[in-house]
């Protein structure tokens, strides 16, 4: 049995819409979650991938260590702009501080 846990809509470059769900992975894994995305019919478009819980928490670590080295950098180059791009570097800072409090 498995559980649809979210979607984020429109992602990657084909736009397609990235669905989480979570099912039993059985005795050795426990929970587990799929991401997919897309149909899989080419290498372009695998459709999904499948990792236990310590493996989503590995890549959960990785994407965060990624995106904070993105927003930093990207901070520095905004940061004698005003107005709508800083405005979303600001928003980009707060989303990664809410999700280290989670982390916590």
């Amino acid at each position: 049995m498995s559980t649809s846990l979210a979607t984020i809509e429109k992602t990657g470059t084909d736009n397609d819409d990235l669905d989480f769900t979570e099912f039993f992975g059985g005795v050795d894994k426990g929970k587990c979650i799929q991401l997919t995305q897309g149909l899989g019919f080419s290498q372009d478009r695998p459709g999904y991938i499948q990792l236990s819980t310590q493996e989503a928490l590995d890549t959960a670590y990785l994407l965060i260590k990624w995106a904070k080295k993105v927003e930093i950098y990207r901070a520095q180059q905004i940061q004698s702009t005003e107005g709508e791009e800083f405005d979303k570097a600001l928003e980009a800072a707060y989303r990664l501080h809410t999700i280290k409090e989670v982390l916590a």
